[in-house]
């Protein structure tokens, strides 16, 4: 448009000088050539615009799909969490006991864990859209079928619950995965961490929302408002998933399988990590909203207030991990927070280890103070294991940013999310009964600091036998066998760096100490294991 606006003006230009000095044949020569220098730029300028066009609606595509991904992943997780604030006093009321509604939540990981392995090697052959379609209709016509089972009889009403909720959990292993692996094939313009970041924001997000649904809508018409509009949430998200989200095809196969992917050393560490971690918080949040109604008093609604709260903080902590990942720090992170996690769930209840401060008291502040800061600890509990999972593939000779990749992996995750929460919940009901909710979680926390001592075994073992966890500047051939020149520690002084002066030479300067630091802050987990040489470097010499 500013090219045609420009030739206009530009020809009334000569036009008018041609008129005023009555040289019509120059004037005639002049416009001649203008027209042709014009074309030549109008036709470039239109192809610049198009260019420029083409990316801003490409990247408003990507924006859009990214948005109903998310929404769909809050939806599914959304009928999960929805439970934890509602389901028990409905199921009382239809006189179920706590095992029994264990085993209705461990049906829905069961599901989980049997289609999620199998969603992750679907999402390559069917493409992750069809798979990520069918997740979402199964889970939202299995959601509005769990609350109609309400109007059953008692009898039939925990079989309808185990059924409903086992086909629930199949619907939400293909959207969660498929949901995943679109997210970082489709957005483009996004890091991956960063990606996985606001996906689990989302997953925070449905885990603020859903008590919060649940207790709200249960106070309002009960059980089945709550999970009928959850259901056709899913129901219309899935028109959304059609029109707007590309789909994505496989271009190049690994060759390799998931078995295969287990075979790496670590890999089985990091799934057992997942396991245990789903394991301890689906066995804390299954009970928890029991302990409240039983110990405190709390109602329903109060209780769905709780969960809200502490999601929500959840929620905005979950960009601050993705940038911390962003930054190399993976293993660190699971170091630092499953023992702070560990230490916490002792002042949850409180342990009766701890009956010498508390004398078998429990305080409101306290639980919900501990409650609180779990949601710290948890951080390390989800994006770490699956991130470190892609850095330990793509090292082994895994593609990088391969469909298959992040199917399995994710997959993989999603596996041992379901395998935690089918042992919580199912084990759990059990040991709440016999020895009460705060002494149960006494072995937890044991449980916990076990898995720490495995994680740092296995780091210890890696950095005596040389191993890296993750492709670095530093085990890459680069073009020419040099590092990355803003890599400080590594970077060698060079003469011109003399040149510089002032200003910025100082914080250049000040800067690099920081980065030294910052670096070597993380050496013994994280850098020092990760900047072994993976594929030798043998630079050819320019000629």
């Amino acid at each position: 448009m500013a090219g045609w606006l420009l030739f206009i003006t530009k020809s009334i230009c000569i036009l008018a000088s041609a008129v005023q000095t009555s040289s019509l044949m120059g004037a005639q020569l002049l416009l001649l050539k203008h027209i042709c220098s014009s074309a030549t730029y109008i036709y470039v300028m239109h192809d610049l615009e198009d260019t420029e066009t083409q990316k801003e609606r490409s990247k408003i595509k990507q924006i859009l799909s990214l948005i109903v991904l998310c929404a769909v992943q809050f939806f599914a997780i959304s009928s999960e969490s929805a439970m934890y604030s509602c389901y028990q006093p409905a199921a009382f009321l239809k006189d179920m006991n706590n095992v029994q509604i264990g085993l209705v939540f461990a049906s829905y990981e069961l599901a989980r864990l049997l289609a999620s392995p199998v969603a992750g090697l679907l999402v390559a052959r069917i493409t992750p859209k069809k798979i990520g379609l069918i997740g979402i209709l199964i889970t939202g016509s299995m959601c509005i079928a769990f609350s109609l089972a309400y109007y059953a009889s008692n009898s039939y009403y925990f079989l309808l619950c185990m059924v409903t909720r086992f086909l629930a959990g199949i619907g939400a292993a293909f959207t969660t995965v498929s949901v995943m692996t679109l997210a970082m094939k489709s957005v483009r313009f996004i890091k991956t961490t960063s990606i996985m970041g606001i996906v689990e924001v989302a997953v925070g997000a449905g885990h603020t929302a859903g008590p919060a649904i649940g207790g709200a809508l249960y106070e309002l018409s009960g059980l089945v408002a709550a999970f009928c509009f959850i259901g056709a949430a899913l129901i219309v998200l899935a028109v959304f998933l059609v029109i707007l989200v590309q789909n994505v095809e496989v271009s190049e196969s690994n060759g390799k399988s998931a078995l295969r992917l287990l075979q790496i050393p670590g890999m089985v560490i990091l799934f057992i990590t997942v396991i245990v971690c789903n394991f301890v918080i689906s066995w804390r949040m299954v009970f928890y909203s029991g302990f409240l109604y039983d110990t405190f008093g709390m109602k329903p609604a109060q209780v769905a207030l709780v969960f809200t709260g502490v999601s929500l903080f959840y929620v905005l902590l979950c960009p601050v991990t993705s940038y911390i990942l962003g930054k190399g720090y993976v293993f660190s992170m699971m170091v630092v927070l499953l023992p702070l996690n560990a230490a916490l769930l002792l002042f949850l209840g409180p342990s009766p280890l701890l009956d010498f401060i508390f004398h078998g008291k429990s305080y409101l502040p306290l639980t919900l103070t501990t409650h609180f800061m779990t949601m710290i600890s948890q951080q390390g509990a989800y994006i770490p294991p699956f991130k470190a999972m892609l850095d330990l593939a793509v090292v082994n000779g895994y593609k990088e940013d391969s469909l298959e990749l992040y199917g399995m992996a994710s997959g993989l995750v999603n596996c041992g999310l379901g395998v935690g929460w089918i042992l919580g919940p199912g084990i759990g009901g059990k040991v709440v009964e016999e020895v009460g909710y705060g002494f149960s979680l006494t072995y937890l926390a044991f449980l916990q600091f076990t898995l720490v001592s495995i994680i740092i075994t296995y780091l210890l073992a890696m950095k005596l036998c040389n191993k890296p966890l993750r492709l670095t500047a530093d085990n890459v051939c680069q073009e020419h066998g040099s590092l990355l020149k803003n890599d400080s520690l590594h970077q060698t002084t060079d003469n011109n760096s003399s040149r510089n002066s002032g200003s910025n030479s100082g914080s250049r300067q000040v800067s690099n100490i920081a980065n030294q630091l910052i670096r070597r802050l993380h050496t013994l987990f994280d850098k020092s294991v990760t900047e072994t040489s993976v594929v030798p470097c043998n630079p050819q010499p320019k000629i």
